[in-house]
């Protein structure tokens, strides 16, 4: 297989001709938007229906989640008898969200509740015993999780003998063994329910998905598991008790409130007497309209780079809408100090922008800063929380920066030659150097391994590429350390400061079994060819339709073969810029950072173009132009 210029493979992906041509026709959509949909897992009309116009009436029914209704009635047992909830949640952009609108729509509800987030550095990820303590002294009764709690065996045995009940919702992958609770909401866990709620489940006839879309709800994001059981709450809490429709979380309108800064409180029970069925029940007319919290759905699923199809694709399309003109004064004070203005926010701004500076307080500060930013109405925390976030976001890429430069000194120092870079520091910042893993992956391409030192013991971070699984990979090497976990490209450990070379090169002789030379090479996958003369107004105007962009619905990648490229120059000081033909005339091809390149190009020699396709707004003036992913010589000339 021929490489590019910039040293990666290409992989044209291969689709059935008769079911995208079935689809183009059905859709009235370009054969190459077809060719994307098919490719997205979408083989009818009532599929792509769906996929190009995603509503929230699409949305499953969440109370087919296991568990979930027997969690949303202890819940409102709790609001009936003013019992204090705590929201258990975690540091990062998901763990925050979650917390926020967990926190935000229990009280709405009339709940007494307030929240706890772990501190990083203090506590480590997930419920912790000192914690579990504190928050009893505090009169808990009810404990929530979002966002962690599935592996949290002890800590949940601790919290019900202190005697607290607790409810898990977690997305994470399950252990064998199972916390003992009656109340475990993780999609993940299947079949595993540790209760019978069958007399509690509700028609599916509520559900308003196709039967040929049937919700995957194991690739929710922590904040999309807490907003599901947010909606089987409010369906509990309607006066008529009914089924939680997927199509209606928006129903009733949206009463006020002030919520609290998360100290435990009060709370404001919502009028409404006790009475049978679910045993609480408040109007319709003051509960609120959960689509306006979708912001906060939308933030966290892209921050946490869940997939955005099936469920997540509807809640972060309609969760971008609203981000732009948010009811959040915490998300519009960051929106500000960001420097985003726009009527609308891509995916790109959330995951580039907004999450990390929410991010940034759990990695090296304390990320009860994001959480009051997001559920605070005091207009003047906001701004201030918000100028928080930004500065600590700032330290935060100054250190990356730091380590980044470090490790890149080491690795040229000591060679390429090791299929897994492994480096180590005893002053790197344990809530930065999983970023600066990931830098290193795209650099070089090879599964990389950070480790720091806290407490005296080594704690790393690693990322990794396709067809090396990091987790398995730690197994295997399992007696170099003190522990380990994650999945295939992410992980974590600890080990001995003393055994970090023995580690080093134990993990390089099992990827020597199983890395081979062509799996270090990046591969590109191509969503279809193209010939640049079929490029039109109406085939960008289908590719919209496919937005949001993302994981699991990247940005299309487009081939054509033995272009001719005209007017090659630079712009600015690193950007490639050439025109080719499309059936509208000239369109521009622009290379964002690709000024390497430019004296391995001839406007005398054809080329193979790999691209996106998208619009351009300069000067008032709309145009079609190609965004270059990469180039090779045509293998057709």
């Amino acid at each position: 297989m021929p490489i590019s210029l910039t040293g990666k493979r290409w992989l044209v992906q291969e689709r059935d001709d008769r079911v995208v041509r079935e689809l183009s026709e059905a859709l009235s959509i370009e054969p190459a938007v077809a060719g994307v949909l098919f490719l997205r897992g979408i083989r009818i009309k009532e599929q792509g229906d769906i996929f190009l116009e995603p509503s929230l009436k699409h949305l499953s029914n969440p109370t087919k989640i296991p568990g979930i209704i027997p969690a949303a009635d202890r819940i409102c047992d709790a609001i009936r008898n003013k019992e204090k909830i705590c929201i258990y949640g975690d540091y990062d952009v998901d763990g925050v969200t979650a917390t926020s609108l967990m926190f935000l729509l229990l009280e709405r509800f009339g709940a007494d509740v307030f929240y706890f987030i772990p501190n990083r550095m203090e506590h480590g990820y997930g419920l912790h015993a000192e914690a579990i303590r504190e928050i009893r002294k505090a009169g808990t009764d009810l404990l929530v999780t979002v966002d962690n709690g599935i592996s949290a065996n002890d800590e949940v045995a601790l919290a019900r003998a202190l005697g607290m009940e607790v409810i898990i919702t977690d997305h994470h992958e399950p252990p064998v063994e199972l916390p003992e609770t009656k109340y475990i909401i993780n999609p993940k866990v299947s079949g595993r329910s540790t209760i019978d709620d069958s007399s509690s489940r509700l028609s599916d006839s509520s559900s308003n998905l196709s039967s040929s879309l049937e919700g995957d709800f194991t690739i929710l994001a922590g904040v999309g598991l807490a907003f599901a059981l947010i909606v089987a709450v409010r369906a509990r809490l309607r006066p008529s008790a009914g089924s939680p429709s997927a199509g209606s979380p928006s129903a009733g309108s949206p009463s006020t409130g002030s919520p609290s800064t998360g100290s435990p409180s009060t709370g404001s029970p919502s009028t409404g007497s006790p009475s049978t069925g679910s045993g609480y029940h408040v109007s319709e007319r003051e509960l609120p309209n959960l689509s306006e919290y979708l912001d906060l759905v939308a933030i966290g699923t892209i921050g946490d780079v869940a997939p955005l199809t099936g469920e997540n694709r509807i809640l972060v399309r309609h969760g971008l809408e609203k981000i732009a003109r948010s009811k959040n004064k915490g998300i519009r004070a960051l929106m500000r100090v960001s420097g985003l203005n726009g009527s609308m926010v891509t995916p790109g701004q959330v995951g580039f922008v907004l999450a990390p500076r929410i991010n940034a307080a759990g990695r090296i500060g304390d990320a009860g800063t994001a959480l009051r930013l997001l559920v605070s109405s005091d207009e003047r925390e906001v701004e201030a929380a918000a100028l928080i976030l930004n500065q600590e976001n700032q330290k935060r890429q100054e250190i990356e920066k730091e380590i980044l430069g470090q490790v890149l000194e080491r690795i040229e120092k000591e060679g390429r030659d090791d299929k897994v870079i492994v480096a180590h520091a005893e002053d790197w910042h344990a809530g930065v150097i999983g970023i600066v893993a990931s830098r290193i992956v795209e650099r070089f391409y090879r599964p990389t391994i950070l480790i720091t030192m806290k407490n005296g013991i080594g704690t790393g971070s690693g990322r990794s590429i396709p067809g090396f699984s990091l987790y398995e990979a730690l197994h295997a090497c399992r007696e170099e350390l003190l522990g380990f976990g994650g999945h295939r490209l992410a992980a974590g450990l600890t080990i001995d400061w003393d055994r970090i070379q023995r580690f080093r090169e134990r993990i390089n002789r099992y990827a020597e079994d199983h890395l081979n030379a062509e799996d270090l090479i990046p591969t590109i996958k191509v969503d279809g060819i193209i010939d640049t003369h079929h490029i039109s107004d109406g085939l960008l105007q289908d590719l919209e339709k496919l937005k949001p962009f993302g994981m699991g619905n990247p940005e299309p990648i487009f081939v054509s073969r033995n272009v001719r490229i005209r007017n090659l120059r630079l712009v600015g000081e690193e950007h490639l810029r050439f025109q080719i033909q499309s059936r509208q005339g000239p369109m521009t091809v622009i290379g964002f950072r690709m000024k390497e390149l430019l004296n391995s190009l001839s406007e005398d020699t054809p080329l193979d173009l790999l691209y996106h396709l998208r619009y351009n707004e300069y000067n008032g003036t709309r145009s079609i132009q190609a965004v270059l992913v990469d180039l090779m010589p045509s293998q057709n000339s």
